[in-house]
């Protein structure tokens, strides 16, 4: 059995990114190795940090209270704390008392919700520098332009200062507005183990994003099956089971579509055998030629491209039917139907 290697940040704390995007399978150490980083830099250079999730229901005590059991305080205190305690939504070293009970002591962190970051725009942050975002791909639910929201709570935090922001995300969707909004277009490409580097500038400042698509631990969780197992064990992106077409040259091509979402582009082509028809997506590696028939989330002067699924005529009507409400729909494999799926559930 091989032996299960914990992730660590050395690589991708050596690009000196000031935002710092981890990729990977559940239970690899990502959120360890980030929360000893946090608590090392607190003890070594007094920089507090700050844990960010998506809702308010997402910080409360009974949820976020255990965020540091598994985290050795003992060791990285030289044994003058004994553990931490959350408490009104900060984080506080803690020292067992003559009781045996920890008693909170200096306060290390907090936790906020995105969902309220116009709540800080007024507060002073000036000790916390460095910012943890937990569970940022999600395949729910997203906040009204959140990427944006981000970026204001970051600059709320930093305001003329550098700071580190770790997101940190399982491999569960590829499509994600933040890969959208930031063009990182690259990640649905990226090789698991390698760090991807991105530099934009604005106004004169330079913003380097570092994304590690992080190795797999080589470890296995006997408990997992099916579609997920992979993402879980591997790091794999998690996909779904489609159905797959037999003996494609056997159907006729009738009407072909591109849908333009996210970064991603599939060629949809409705196919006819006999008296059956059925759509058939594939990813779409060529640029796409002029007067092609276009659904995408971008509006397009052109009269061949419409902002979503709209028809543009009664026979589009009835293809489009077969693909979104009948679902007559084959995949050239389970990956490209996945993103296909995400992707036009917000049409």
């Amino acid at each position: 059995m091989s032996k299960k290697e914990y992730y660590r940040l050395d690589k991708i704390l050596s690009c000196d990114a000031q935002y710092n995007i981890l990729l990977g399978q559940r239970s690899n150490g990502k959120s360890y190795a980030v929360k000893e980083f946090c608590l090392n830099d607190y003890f070594k250079n007094d920089n507090k940090f700050i844990l960010i999730r998506r809702f308010d229901d997402e910080i409360k005590e009974n949820i976020i209270g255990s965020y540091f059991d598994d985290i050795p305080i003992e060791k990285i205190s030289n044994n003058e704390y004994q553990g931490i305690i959350y408490y009104r939504k900060g984080f506080y070293l803690a020292k067992v008392n003559e009781e045996g009970e920890l008693k909170r002591c200096l306060q290390v962190g907090k936790c906020i919700s995105l969902s309220k970051e116009q709540n800080y725009k007024s507060t002073v942050n000036t000790q916390y520098n460095n910012l943890i975002f937990e569970e940022f791909i999600s395949t729910n639910m997203y906040l009204s332009n959140e990427p944006t929201k981000l970026l204001n709570l970051v600059s709320t935090i930093a305001r003329d200062r550098a700071v580190k922001v770790f997101l940190i995300g399982n491999t569960i969707s590829r499509v994600c507005p933040y890969f959208t909004e930031w063009s990182l277009n690259r990640i649905p490409r990226q090789a698991q183990g390698t760090i991807d580097i991105y530099n934009f500038e604005i106004d004169n400042a330079k913003i380097k994003i570092a994304v590690e698509y992080c190795k797999s631990s080589g470890g296995k969780n006997l408990m997992f099956f099916g579609s997920s197992a992979s993402m879980i064990n591997k790091g794999a992106w998690e996909v779904k089971n489609y159905p797959h077409i037999d003996k494609r040259n056997e159907w006729q091509d009738i009407y072909k579509i591109v849908v333009n979402k996210s970064n991603f582009k599939f060629l949809c082509t409705l196919l006819k055998r006999d008296n059956n028809y059925v759509w058939f997506i594939e990813p779409k590696t060529s640029e796409i030629k002029p007067n092609t028939r276009i659904i995408s989330d971008i509006f397009d002067t052109s009269i061949m491209s419409t902002v979503g699924f709209i028809p543009l005529n009664d026979n589009e009507k009835i293809a489009f039917d077969l693909l979104l409400k009948f679902k007559k729909v084959f995949y050239s494999d389970n990956l490209t139907a996945t993103d296909f799926n995400t992707c036009i559930k917000s049409f």
